[in-house]
């Protein structure tokens, strides 16, 4: 049961409730740093505050020494059951000794895409990278782990936090209930299992399509469509309670410059599951089409090693080499998502955008060029793509029916 509310009778600024964007009024009772816009958001939040609530209250936030810093630490008990707790740090808590036979892996968090928030402050991920044939302990119980590195989380799992999120401002800062939720979206949405009947609100289906790997169409092998068709892509039901709709926007500009909003997510384990597919026999090759899709073309956009950007022509990191295996593409306005469409959307980012965006190859070029490569990627320019796309195809477009994507 989720501790009591008090409330907040001294706010210094605006701050938003830990599960939604509404502002805050009341905190949690126990652990006086948790605040929430109502009694509901505060027991949905409960089965990931209650990880940390007690000991929270008994830690001291003003710790006598001022070169510490609080951390968080996901681990194994003697027990074997899973567990959370906080720790003090001098510094950047780096104690694994990184090694060819045992390196270590660490990302950072700067937005929440449950929330859609993006953070004041980085959260870096430090674990050791241990490559396993079977689910591990982290991936079972946080949030099923992360699809960017989905056979690496058998070991401890450290969680630190830094002030800023821009290159160079690494000084430490304490976590805190705010930073646990934060880990916890980052890692739900990640890598989800799939929802159990009774967490469904809505059993209304819509169609989405799902992108491998350039060449690993074995995949899809217990998919009889795709075996005749050969396709890369496998046509799928998706219930609307899936966490891919929580985004508030996806990652493709592309697809948002030419009216075709795309929503991914990264394909865990557990979806399996619900596939009917071994979608994870091999995870370790990069997923090129998803780098295609999710190409910068914003002339202005700055380079955040941090945040995993590169700007201007690049894929960001989640995107781009981190991206392992198949990924799940959904249309924003919830229409259905045809595997020629989706092959005509690729080909466009492939053949078009990217050609357009490496002109010049890659010298200094002033923003004037940039802007006005930036302009040319637009609606008008994809339907003559796609007028050449379907009459290539014209077959296969004639035997499914298939229209422009935008005629619904």
């Amino acid at each position: 049961m989720a501790s009591t509310m008090e409330v907040d009778s001294e706010p210094d600024h605006v701050e938003l409730c830990m599960s939604c964007n509404n502002p805050a009024v009341e905190r949690c009772g126990q652990c006086k740093d948790a605040k929430y816009c109502s009694k509901g958001c505060q027991t949905r939040d409960w089965p990931v505050h209650k990880l940390l609530c007690s000991s929270m209250a008994q830690a001291d936030s003003t710790t006598p020494h001022t070169k510490k810093f609080r951390g968080i630490v996901f681990s194994k008990s003697n027990a074997g059951d899973y567990t959370a707790r906080f720790m003090w740090w001098e510094k950047h808590p780096l104690c694994y000794v990184s090694s060819i036979d045992h390196p270590v892996g660490e990302m950072s968090i700067v937005f929440d895409p449950i929330l859609g928030r993006t953070l004041d402050n980085a959260i870096h991920i430090v674990y050791r990278k241990v490559v396993i044939q079977r689910a591990s302990l982290t991936e079972r119980q946080l949030c099923k782990a992360s699809i960017e590195f989905p056979a690496e989380w058998n070991s401890t799992v450290l969680a630190y936090g830094s002030i800023g999120t821009a290159l160079g401002t690494g000084q430490p800062r304490s976590l805190n209930m705010n930073d646990l939720r934060h880990i916890a979206n980052h890692f739900f949405f990640e890598r989800t299992e799939v929802p159990s009947v009774d967490q469904m609100p809505s059993r209304e289906l819509i169609t989405k399509s799902r992108t491998s790997t350039k060449g690993l169409i074995w995949i899809y092998h217990t998919s009889e469509c795709c075996e005749k068709r050969g396709s890369d892509f496998l046509p799928i039901d998706v219930v609307l309670s899936d966490p891919i709709f929580g985004q508030p926007a996806g990652p493709s500009e592309i697809a948002n410059r030419i009216g075709l909003p795309l929503l991914t997510r990264n394909i865990s384990k557990q979806d399996n599951v619900q596939l009917g597919a071994d979608t994870h026999k091999d995870c370790t090759l990069q997923n090129f089409d998803a780098e295609f899709l999710t190409l910068c073309c914003d002339p202005d956009a700055p380079a955040n090693p941090i945040a995993g950007s590169k700007g201007w022509g690049d894929a960001p990191d989640r995107w781009g080499y981190l991206c392992r295996g198949p990924m799940m593409v959904v249309r924003q306005d919830k229409q259905p998502l045809d595997p020629t469409h989706m092959k005509a959307i690729l080909g466009y980012c492939k053949d078009e955008i990217n050609s357009l965006i490496r002109e010049g190859g890659y010298d200094s070029e002033c923003r004037l060029a940039k802007q006005q490569r930036a302009e040319a990627i637009s609606r008008s320019s994809f339907l003559l793509y796609w007028h050449k796309f379907s009459n290539e195809n014209r077959k296969e477009c004639r035997e499914l029916g298939l229209k422009s994507p935008y005629d619904f």
